[in-house]
């Protein structure tokens, strides 16, 4: 019901229009999506467990000043939208996005989500980081050294995700 009601706004119609009337209703949406809607998040019970999960890593990664993972990244793991973390938390999205902004633009995005996930795999199934250290460095041919951080910040990624279960 949420995902009718917010492309029945998007849309600038009733639900009962679009519902019965999809064909005449259907037009190109009266306003830009990509930055002007940001539509109902309707939470649930796990949305909200999923939104203080995410809400607790992103805290303890600001504050240990660590490599900054894609956001993506992050809201992908715990399945939660980017329109329900913007709704619970926009100050802390704020500071992310600024944080993950600053770092330094050696990284390509695409190099980043590579490197985290082949940390996150690795640390999950070897639990050792001096293996991980090199898997990534080779895999993505960055250096030791930024291995290392991406390798670490992964840790702590999942270091706070296991605290999330102790709150």
């Amino acid at each position: 019901m949420a995902i009718i009601l917010n492309v029945a706004a998007a849309q600038g119609v009733s639900v009962l229009d679009l519902l019965l009337r999809p064909e005449e209703v259907a037009a190109p949406p009266l306003i830009d999506l990509s930055t002007d809607f940001t539509g109902i998040p309707f939470s649930a019970d796990w949305e909200n467990a999923a939104v203080a999960k995410i809400r607790r890593v992103i805290t303890i990664l600001l504050n240990r000043r660590c490599e900054l993972p894609p956001l993506g990244l992050l809201l992908e793991r715990y399945e939660v939208e980017r329109v329900a973390a913007k709704w619970h938390m926009p100050q802390l999205l704020w500071r992310y996005d600024r944080h993950y902004d600053r770092q330094a633009k050696l990284l390509r995005t695409r190099i980043k989500i590579r490197a985290f996930s082949k940390a996150l795999y690795l640390l999950q199934k070897l639990q050792k980081r001096g293996v991980a250290y090199s898997a990534v460095a080779q895999d993505t041919r960055l250096s030791r050294r930024d291995a290392m951080r991406i390798v670490n910040a992964t840790a702590l990624v999942l270091v706070a995700e296991h605290a999330n279960f102790a709150t």
